[in-house]
This record gives C-alpha cells, sequence and structure tokens, in this order.
C-alpha cells in the first residue's frame, strides 16, 4: 500500500492519485466531507491556513475552500458541486480554482476502499483539457497534497486513539 501520494497520469486528461491511510474508512470519508474536520488537515504546506471552509455533503450541495498565506496575506478558493456521495466509499464533485478561467470545472472522483484496519484512497482528477491538466500540475499539487495527507494521517491518528 502506498504509504505517500502516488500519482498515474491516465490518457491526455486525467490524474490518478492512490494514497493508504490507517484509519477505518468512515473517518476517512468523514475527513473528506465535514467542514470543520476539512479545515484542520488541508493546508498544504506550511504558512497557510484555512480561514474559510463550507462542505454541503449532498447531491446538489455545494463546497467552498479559501486558503490563506500566512507570510503575505494572498488568498485563493477551490469550488464545486457535489454530484454524487455514496457514504463511505465514494464521492464525486466538480472543482475549480478561483484563479482559473471561466470554463469547464474538473470532476474528482474518490473512492474510498476498506483494507484491513486501513483504508485505501484512490482519487480520480478528469482535468477539462490537455492543457488545464499541465497547468494544474505545474503548481507543484503533488507536494501540497502529500503536505495535507501527511497532515490528515495525524488528524487520524487522534481521532481514533
Amino acid at each position: 500500500m502506498p504509504a505517500r501520494l502516488q500519482m498515474i497520469r491516465k490518457g491526455d486528461r486525467e490524474l490518478v492519485f492512490t494514497r493508504h491511510f490507517d484509519a477505518p474508512r468512515d473517518l476517512v470519508f468523514l475527513a473528506h466531507t465535514e467542514a470543520s474536520f476539512i479545515q484542520k488537515w488541508l493546508l498544504g504546506p506550511p504558512g497557510w491556513t484555512m480561514p474559510h471552509c463550507t462542505f454541503d455533503a449532498r447531491v446538489g450541495g455545494a463546497y467552498k475552500y479559501t486558503w490563506r498565506n500566512q507570510a503575505d496575506g494572498k488568498e485563493f478558493s477551490l469550488s464545486g458541486t457535489i454530484l454524487e456521495i455514496a457514504r463511505p466509499n465514494r464521492l464525486v464533485q466538480t472543482e475549480i480554482f478561483d484563479f482559473q478561467e471561466p470554463g469547464e470545472p474538473a470532476l474528482d472522483t474518490l473512492i474510498l476502499t476498506a483494507h484491513g484496519a486501513g483504508t485505501l484512497m484512490t482519487l480520480s482528477v478528469l482535468a477539462p483539457s490537455v492543457a488545464a491538466r499541465e497547468a494544474m500540475l505545474a503548481t507543484g499539487m503533488t507536494d501540497g497534497m502529500e503536505y495535507s495527507y501527511s497532515a490528515l494521517d495525524q488528524f487520524l491518528l487522534a481521532a481514533t486513539a
């Protein structure tokens, strides 16, 4: 099982991420869908906070995360709509950053699979275009994701202690 985030490119537009968490699937799912939990771990590299977080965990519900850089005060946001939710194993949502050109959002499919006492996460991100996928990668997103998932490891450890 991958302890750190693994990524593969699939076709021209898709990125598939996998990672294992030493926590039950129900808790990992809740950590992805409860705003007060998301704010504790989805922070990216050191120096970032999430002053605003909403997540309406139902089909048709919306979510929005806003991050702030503590050094310079700059902010950016990510938002989208929940398209499918099947607790505790599947979440499908759109995603678009506020700095992107208006247009088609990416489509995220999160699948959580019980693996012993832990959980295997598979996250597929389908970009609206080849250029959009390459722009995502150019942001250094995989490093930021691993920082966040390492924080999620700590959050889950504390929650199961």
